[in-house]
């Protein structure tokens, strides 16, 4: 009994408890035996150790976790003690052309390790051709993963923007919660490896459109010959074009041995797409892909015939024009403008200041306009004084005119 606050005795309530690593063993108590452990006093007995642990000591609060096993953080201590998993099983691969991609999948592992949260983590890894392992580097942010890189719960992934004329290996790995940075460095995995082949790693910019005609292009590019890659002459290279907009199922094709290509038959001012790829002669045609792809626009027929034909069109007006010039100075040449004396009744000075004269060859006949002068015959004395008189006569009236011949 006790005094309370208010100066009145209580009646204590409740017992005694054994504090952590105890437990009562009638009016005492008593120390958990190796193998239990006590957690806290709350608890009136000693627990086993679960599963995968063990204590060695007598009054263990807790049991410690056997070699190879782990507790998570977030993990009680009442809670097993679990591993990582083993390695996923049965990992398959395959491997698009158009886009290049590389699909997996796999099984889970036979060993969960205890676990459910079991999740997976893939590593991609860039080699060469030939030489050990060493000689591989990480693919780097190039390479993107779907749906993601690590913490996968699907059994499937995709990685794309792979290189063509690359050698890859991927690795996947199966973990858990007790697969710390240090497990899953050193985790189990199943692995492959593949080979893109000797594709065309070519920039758009390295394609050259050396010559594009309303019928026909050509192009050319530099050859590839990545690690590994047989050399020139064991490289073919197909072309595959089409009309853009139009389905990628209706294409046509031509191969070349040479780093360069003239495609013919085109539509005139029509916007082609051309694709490139390049691989060893034989069956690795089906595991390339067509990379990259670029766009030309073919001319319209007139406006290459325009620039075909622009010399043949100078030298025609240049010969056009000579001959106007030409025909501007005969005509000049052939019109004479001389004046006349002879004046008539009251007529103006200016009126009577010209006569015209025109010539009709070969009969050289002339014809003197009468209202410049009142007399033809005197007229043509005054231009024709070469010519002896008697030998000029007035033979009709032409409608305002008169026609005079000589002898």
């Amino acid at each position: 009994m006790h005094c309370g606050a208010d100066g009145e005795w209580l009646v204590p309530v409740g017992r005694c408890s054994c504090s952590a690593g105890f437990q009562e063993r009638g009016d005492i108590c008593e120390a958990c035996p190796p193998g239990f452990y006590k957690v806290s006093p709350r608890r009136p007995l000693c627990s086993p150790c679960p599963e995968h642990s063990r204590a060695l000591e007598n009054a263990s609060t807790f049991c410690v976790c056997q070699d190879s096993y782990a507790r998570s953080p977030t993990d009680p201590p009442s809670a097993s003690c679990t591993r990582p998993p083993s390695a996923p099983r049965d990992l398959q691969y395959s491997l698009s052309r158009s886009p290049l991609a590389l699909r997996l999948r796999w099984l889970p592992p036979a060993d969960s390790g205890g676990r459910s949260d079991v999740t997976y983590s893939l590593l991609c890894l860039r080699c060469g051709r030939e030489g050990p392992a060493g000689a591989c580097e990480p693919c780097g942010p190039r390479v993107a993963f779907v749906p993601r890189q690590v913490g996968l719960r699907e059994r499937a992934a995709t990685l794309l923007h792979l290189r063509p004329g690359a050698r890859y290996t991927v690795r996947v790995a199966a973990l858990n919660g007790v697969s710390g940075p240090a497990a899953a460095a050193g985790a189990t995995y199943a692995q492959v490896t593949v080979s893109t082949g000797p594709g065309a790693p070519w920039e758009e910019d390295e394609i050259r459109r050396d010559r594009v005609e309303p019928q026909s292009v050509s192009l050319s590019w530099r050859e590839p010959i990545p690690a590994g890659a047989p050399g020139a002459n064991g490289t073919e290279y197909e072309i595959r074009y089409f009309e853009k907009g139009q389905s990628e199922q209706t294409y046509s094709t031509v191969k070349t041995g040479a780093p360069a290509v003239t495609v013919t038959n085109l539509k005139p001012a029509t916007r082609y797409v051309f694709q490139i790829r390049a691989a060893s002669p034989g069956p690795s045609w089906e595991t390339q892909s067509f990379n990259p792809s670029i766009e030309v626009l073919t001319p319209g027929e007139a406006t290459s015939r325009s620039k075909d034909q622009s010399p043949a069109v100078v030298v025609t007006v240049v010969t056009i024009s000579a001959l106007l010039v030409l025909g501007s100075v005969m005509s000049v040449l052939a019109i004479w403008r001389r004046p006349c004396s002879y004046g008539k009744g009251g007529r103006d000075a200016h009126d009577e200041e010209e006569l015209y004269f025109h010539f009709k060859v070969p009969t050289r006949r002339t014809f003197v306009d009468p209202q410049s002068c009142g007399d033809p015959l005197q007229a043509v004395h005054l231009f024709a004084k070469e010519l002896d008189a008697k030998s000029v006569t007035l033979e009709k009236s032409l409608g305002t005119g008169f026609e005079v011949s000589h002898r």
